[in-house]
């Protein structure tokens, strides 16, 4: 699981800090993928939290039941910092701040809204409202998954070329679609 994300998407941090460029990369698009992957892993952190607090009795035991767990967070953790390298990697002044400070407002609402999901997941114990929260976090990520790319095919065709983008990181994301 860990290795298959790390091959997924370490490629596309050496590219652009190897080329310290994020040329060719959509910050918007990168933008609502960190947004889509924080909330579709609120979604598992709610689903699976009632497992993480049984495998106190006996951690080994639980661990096949949290793959996707384990999935989800190490693609998460992994994906958002992709975000900071096109804010620092950014050629001109105006950008460069602008991309810092949307940087800045990700890891407020990452840190917060996790936060926030974990105090509430740990102190609820209504199922209907955990279910209810769990499809509209499961729907609103679907949604932004669909809809993540589009900034990115823009921004590809308009320079005619993908600059920074690695090819195994979408590749490999295309292939785990299916």
């Amino acid at each position: 699981v860990v290795v298959g994300c790390v091959v997924a998407i370490v490629p596309a941090h050496v590219k652009m800090i190897a080329k310290k460029s994020a040329a060719g990369v959509s910050s918007s698009t990168l933008m609502i993928v960190n947004i889509q992957q924080t909330i579709y892993s609120w979604n598992v952190l709610v689903l699976k939290f009632p497992q993480l607090q049984d495998c106190g009795e006996d951690f080994w035991l639980c661990q096949a039941n949290l793959l996707a767990f384990y999935q989800v967070m190490f693609n998460w953790l992994l994906q958002i910092p992709l975000f900071y390298w096109c804010a620092r990697f950014a050629t001109d002044p105006e950008s460069k701040t602008r991309l810092s400070r949307l940087w800045r407002y990700q890891v407020a609402f990452v840190v917060l809204g996790t936060g926030a999901v974990l105090l509430w997941s740990s102190v609820s114990t209504c199922d209907k409202v955990i279910t209810v929260l769990a499809n509209v976090f499961g729907y609103v990520a679907a949604v932004l998954n669909v809809l993540c790319y589009v900034p990115q095919l823009r921004r590809t065709f308009q320079h005619q070329g993908s600059g920074s983008i690695s090819y195994i990181q979408y590749g490999l994301m295309g292939f785990g679609g299916f």
